[in-house]
């Protein structure tokens, strides 16, 4: 990203991001295409307080402006983006850079979690079982590479980089569950139930699930399964299942991927599958490539080194302070 000098009108600036953490500020930042100074015309309003990066992504010029530091949520992220429009009423398109889009209501729900689990030691947290659904989508997933020959020499130095597939491509959804570095299920691919309506993945399907892999992988009783709130994990037959079978379950807070650390393996298996097997990113969609597919999603999860595994599992005292810390809202996981 080259820094360029500034432009002379702020009209020129018609998109605004809003970002709500450092964090989500250097990812929207790293994507401009130039980095501009503050234009030379811009007067800002006496009740502005943002704070403002400008540039441009392609044909367009972008601004980017933060929340107050240590504020966070819907009612700052509305002041910010007031105090913007005041300052550049030339704005036509604003885009919010957030995650999980918490609201008060969650932050409260989050704190109190982090509050009931604040006590817990790393013993307590290798008793936990972690599971979550993952799509696997070819093209999708793999760990972007870069390089820092101009592009006017790419072609001749043959270092090229390829983009995703664009269109539909052949996917799949997989369940997996772990617990420290003891304990793992192998990734098992999740199929629709044909004979209900749009013949989806619905509740009947993670109720046989749960029933055929849950008592073979909860061995010890003071085990504890984790899930999230998904409305086909939570409904009354799969309640009902894993009372039965005498699961203790951890209330979950909505909107939390951050405190699964199950969300972080996934992002590692989407990588490794390209690892091992980098022909699958330009094979036709077809049967076989949906087939060789779920084969190698399933060789990279077993690949996943086990230390990873407890180094996920061993990070939440650190998630649990996070979230303390933020008093409910976003953390950097």
């Amino acid at each position: 990203m080259a820094s360029h000098n500034a432009l002379n009108n702020p009209d020129s600036y018609a998109i605004a991001w809003i970002a709500t953490l450092p964090i989500e500020r250097a990812a929207v930042e790293a994507m401009l295409d130039e980095e501009h100074a503050t234009p030379t015309g811009f007067t800002r309003h006496q009740t502005d307080a943002n704070v403002y990066t400008w540039g441009r992504v392609g044909e367009h010029n972008v601004v980017i402006a933060s929340l107050a530091a240590g504020a966070y949520g819907t009612t700052s992220a509305a002041t910010t983006a007031g105090s913007l429009l005041a300052s550049l009423p030339s704005i036509r398109v604003g885009l919010l850079v957030g995650i999980a889009g918490l609201t008060p209501r969650h932050a409260t729900a989050r704190l109190e979690w982090a509050r009931t689990y604040s006590g817990y030691t790393p013993e307590d947290w290798d008793r936990v079982f972690w599971s979550d659904e993952c799509t696997v989508e070819r093209g999708i997933g793999e760990r972007r590479e870069y390089t820092f020959t101009p592009r006017s020499k790419q072609i001749e130095k043959r270092d090229v980089r390829g983009l995703p597939t664009p269109g539909k491509q052949v996917k799949q959804m997989f369940w997996a569950a772990f617990s420290w570095s003891t304990r793992r299920t192998g990734l098992i691919p999740l199929f629709g139930d044909p004979t209900r309506g749009r013949g989806g993945v619905n509740r009947f399907v993670i109720r046989d699930l749960y029933t055929r892999v849950l008592p073979t992988l909860m061995l010890h009783r003071d085990s504890i399964f984790q899930q999230d709130n998904a409305s086909t994990l939570t409904a009354y037959i799969v309640r009902e299942a894993l009372a039965e079978m005498g699961i203790q379950v951890m209330d979950w807070p909505a909107k939390s991927p951050d405190l699964n650390p199950i969300e972080n393996l996934w992002t590692l298996l989407k990588d490794k599958i390209y690892k091992i097997c980098p022909e699958l990113k330009n094979m036709p969609n077809n049967d076989t490539t949906h087939a060789l597919l779920i084969r190698k999603a399933q060789e990279a999860w077993d690949l996943l080194d086990l230390s990873i595994l407890e180094n996920l599992s061993h990070s939440m005292p650190r998630r649990v302070q996070a979230i303390l810390d933020a008093e409910g809202w976003y953390t950097k996981y």
